[in-house]
């Protein structure tokens, strides 16, 4: 599922660097909510390991790493996009 929600991430960062207008718009947001998502699940997924869990005890610290995944994933779509259009 993680994968499969980079890989939507990527592939509409590809999509709006190549297109233009509503497209591109579209794509970006697309772009932008799939790689927040795929942090968010990887914030989410990561405590569920025995170690981590073990380490970082309680759901505040779930919703901590969730958050942060969150905006790393911003963050990265951001950079991917802007990188693609520089490319192209």
């Amino acid at each position: 599922m993680l994968a499969a929600l980079a890989l939507v991430g990527c592939a509409a960062a590809w999509l709006a660097s190549s297109s233009g207008g509503l497209v591109r718009i579209l794509a970006q947001l697309a772009a932008v909510v799939f790689a927040s998502l795929a942090g968010a699940f990887l914030g989410f997924v990561v405590p569920l390991a025995p170690l981590v869990r073990e380490a970082i005890g309680e759901a505040f610290w779930a919703g901590l790493l969730a958050t942060l995944g969150t905006i790393a994933g911003m963050s990265l779509a951001e950079t991917l996009m802007a990188r693609l259009d520089r490319i192209r």
